[in-house]
Order: structure tokens, then sequence, then C-alpha cells
């Protein structure tokens, strides 16, 4: 019912000591750490204490009993309560280094950290036959560690100032401690994995005739629907005895495959002003992530949606023509090809002009005349210039990755045209 989470921090100043204070190019040399845990009891309402709830029945019958009240069915408990659970409990450690060199004309932060989850608060995993929900249980290790990078430039040159600023993050992901390996439909749960990793079909090209089909692996996830030439091939990975059987079996064939957590996140921001004049440009990327979609806006005639263009101008259409992307198909239920496949993992890295703002101020003399304190006007875009390689027609930063659906509305451009007046 109550926990105990420390935390303490320390930094050194090393500019103020007297062997740096003689070099007067340094402004600013600051070492720092910091060491802390925090307490997460999320789960709802007193799970730790055995309950029973009360049934009254199915809620469109009239149930009454001879006085006029709700006949109640009955009184049950309905899941396993644990009385042991306790906090879970999350240890951050941070490493950092601040610096700033002529006059701040450079500057810098960099920061190491390590961040372990242990004692997570999960459902006990508990077969079906036994009729009442999971207990709440303390289970499982996560650990995220990391960099981030921030690296500056400022100047003036006369009338003309700017500042250009630059910030890099990654980091790792990685389940240490979990018990048996859960599957949920596209991803995996699993010790040594990064959370929810995909967990897929490997394409290995396409069926280009029917002697690639007939001497092609056996697929058992859809017995009764044959590929034929133009379908999607997969790599038979395993079988029972650990080496490929000439079978693709949701079992043994589906693997890990990374990228459902970027290697890197960036940002560039570059400012500058002239005179009356100002300029602000904001750039965002992400690199080395993958994302699953499939279903409307992808599947060709999906819910009768045309194919997306580059399906089109890319897909097979006889031998030799493409071994990446199938045939045009009517995507209705289940066909060879919408199995769970890296075909459908693109790639969403992207870099994109997220906001140009270009500004003008009016001189105080002309602000006076008109009788006003300050008059800016500007003009604005947001999300004006995408460069990835994702799906054609597809944002990657606006994709579901819950029911893996394609079609979610993009980010518009907006242009902002405005006047800010003080009187």
């Amino acid at each position: 019912r109550w926990a105990f989470f420390p935390s303490v921090s320390a930094g050194w100043r090393a500019s103020e000591e007297a062997f740096l204070k003689k070099l007067n190019w340094v402004d600013n040399l600051k070492l720092r750490g910091s060491w802390g845990q925090l307490g997460n009891q999320n789960i709802g309402n007193y799970p730790y204490q055995d309950a029973l709830s009360v049934s009254t029945g199915p809620s469109n019958e009239n149930l009454n009993n001879n006085f006029g009240g709700t006949l109640a069915q009955g009184i049950s408990k309905r899941a396993i309560n644990n009385e042991n659970i306790k906090w879970e409990t999350t240890t951050v450690t941070d490493i950092g280094l601040d610096f700033s060199f002529f006059r701040s004309k450079i500057f810098a932060s960099v920061d190491w950290y390590k961040k372990v989850t242990k004692d997570i608060l999960r459902g006990l995993q508990v077969p079906d036959f036994i009729g009442l929900e999971p207990p709440t249980i303390n289970n499982g290790v996560m650990q995220n560690k990391g960099w981030e990078f921030l690296l500056g430039h400022e100047n003036r040159i006369g009338k003309f100032h700017y500042s250009i600023q630059g910030n890099l993050e990654s980091y790792k992901n990685k389940l240490i401690k979990f018990g048996s390996r859960e599957i949920s439909g596209i991803n995996i749960r699993q010790e040594g994995l990064p959370w929810n990793t995909y967990y897929v079909y490997l394409q290995d090209g396409i069926y280009q005739n029917q002697d690639d089909v007939d001497n092609g692996p056996i697929t058992t996830a859809y017995t009764s629907i044959k590929p034929q030439p133009g379908d999607i091939r997969y790599k038979d990975i395993s079988g029972p005895d650990g080496v490929p059987d000439g079978k693709i079996d949701p079992t043994y064939d589906r693997v890990p495959v990374k990228g459902v957590f970027p290697k890197f996140n960036y940002g560039l921001n570059i400012f500058a002003d002239f005179k009356s004049f100002d300029l602000n440009v904001f750039f965002q990327g992400v690199a080395g992530r993958k994302t699953f979609v499939n279903q409307w806006g992808v599947s060709p005639f999906r819910q009768a949606s045309a194919p997306p263009v580059w399906w089109r101008d890319k897909a097979w259409d006889g031998e030799g023509t493409s071994n990446t992307v199938p045939h045009i198909y009517v995507d209705e239920g289940y066909t060879p090809n919408n199995q769970n496949s890296t075909f459908w993992l693109g790639n969403s890295s992207y870099l994109r002009l997220k906001n140009v703002q270009l500004g003008y101020t009016l001189p105080d003399k002309w602000s006076k005349k008109i009788r006003i304190q300050n008059l800016r006007v500007f003009v604005s875009g947001d999300n004006l210039i995408t460069f990835t390689k994702f799906f054609q027609g597809l944002d990657p930063e606006r994709t579901s990755t819950g029911s893996s659906r394609a079609a979610i509305y993009p980010q518009a451009a907006i242009y902002t045209f405005g006047a800010k007046v003080t009187l």
C-alpha cells in the first residue's frame, strides 16, 4: 500500500575551477548526474483483495421478483486476487555534460541515460480453463538506454543575427524478463527483444511461373486457397525439427523483425534576423523505423478502393516483371498475399520540413506615427515537404499501429498569414 522512491542529483561546475578560469574561451563546463526512482500503481482499485461480484442478469431482460425489485441472479468470484503485489518501480540513471565556448557562440549538451522498470504490474499468464480473470502480479523487467545530443551555434555579424541548433536522440529498448513469450497479431513480446517486436513471415520474392508454385513451400496457413504466379512467396525458415521442412507454418516460419522503435530521432532549428526581418525554419526526422500497414489505402480493391499508384506501376504482370510487388488482386477476405509478412512493413523513416515562418516587424519610428507600440506581420507554413521512402501516398507520421489501417488522414500542409498588433 506504500513504497519509498528516493532520488539524488549532483553537479560539478568545472568552469568555476581556477585551472579552467584561465581559459577565457570556456564560458561554461558542467558535469552532472542524477539517480532516482518512480513508482506506478495504475492497476485499478484494490486488486489485492478477495472480492465478489454481483450479477443482475442480461440488461435487456425484465427480471422482477414478487416484490417488484430487480432479480439478482447471483454472486460470484470473477478474478484471482494476489495479496502480495507491490508497486512497479522505475529507476533512471542520467549522466550529462553541458558546455559553451567562445562567448556562447558554440554550446552543447550530452546525456547518457538508463531507465529500468522492474516488478512490472501485469496479468499472470494462465490457461483459459481456469475460468477466472488472471491475478495481477509483479513480473517483468524492461530496459531503455540511450544518448541525447544537442549542438548549437549562435553569432552576430553586424545587423545580421543567426542561430543553428540540432538535436539527436538514440535509444534501445529491451525486455529483460517477461516469462513465456506472448504473440499478439503481428507482434511478439519475448525476453531479449524490444517490446512488441514485429513477428511476421519473410517475403522471399514473387512466384514467377507455375513451376515456382509447384516447387515452392506448401503454406499450411491457407490450405483451401492455393498460390498462383504473381503471388508473394514466403521463406521457409524452420519446421518441428529445427530445419526447413518445405512448409510455411505460423508456428515455425514467422521471425522477429526489427524496426518497431526508430534508431534515431532528430531535429534542426534555424533562426535568423536582419534589421526588421526574421526567419525561423524547423526540420524534424526519424531514422531506422518500420511501420506495418495494410487494409484500406494499400490493399488493392479493399472495400472497392482502387489500388495505390505505386502498386499499379510496380505490380507483377508476367514472368520477370517484378520480384517485389505481387500482381493486382481483389483483397476480399483471406488470400495468399495478405498474410502478415515483411511486404507490409514499410520504411517509415522521414525528414520533414515541419515549419517555416517569415516575419517583418515595423520599425519603431513608423509605429509611433500610426500610434501603436508594435506591429509584426508574418507568413508561415507547416508540413511543407517530406522526404521518405514510405508507401507512396501515406504519411509516415500518421498510421494506426493498433489496427494496421493505412488510410489515416495525413497531416495537412497549412499556410498561415497573420499580424500581431500591440496598441
